[in-house]
């Protein structure tokens, strides 16, 4: 660690080696996300806001129709994208394993299971039943 002893040698260093330009954010959108899906997405959730303002049938009925025309989008654009994927395979090994990759990460972690007489497990201390069958090795 470089000792700083004045101000002017702390500005010296920041401007050193602080980057100039700002990172962009990580992108929090799915890469099977498309224009139109994003827009029926956005119809369903303005349907839902109008519907709980002042609920009638009409509206709910509106509702049910953007939400079907949603998820039928965001299914096509999924099939689209790994069909897309696997077509360039050949060509884009690298894009097709990380996609493969990403479907087989673990999002959540169970942090607690429900005995049988209803309570609650420490997931420091308990095992599942199906853990305590698991062989040493795979621990």
């Amino acid at each position: 660690m470089a000792n700083i002893s004045t101000p002017l040698q702390h500005c010296n260093i920041i401007e050193s080696c602080v980057p100039l330009q700002s990172t962009s954010g990580t992108n929090l959108k799915p890469k099977w996300m498309t224009r139109r899906v994003r827009n029926r997405i956005r119809e369903k959730e303005d349907a839902w806001i109008r519907y709980r303002q002042r609920r009638s049938r009409a509206r709910y009925a509106t509702y049910c129709r953007k939400r079907n025309y949603a998820t039928s989008a965001v299914k096509e654009a999924k099939y689209n994208f790994e069909k897309k994927l696997s077509d360039e395979v050949k060509t884009n090994p690298r894009a097709f394993y990380a996609y493969a990759r990403s479907k087989t990460r673990i999002k959540e972690e169970v942090l607690q299971l429900k005995h049988p007489d209803g309570s609650l497990t420490d997931p420091t201390r308990d095992l599942h039943p199906a853990q305590s069958r698991i062989p040493e090795s795979f621990h």
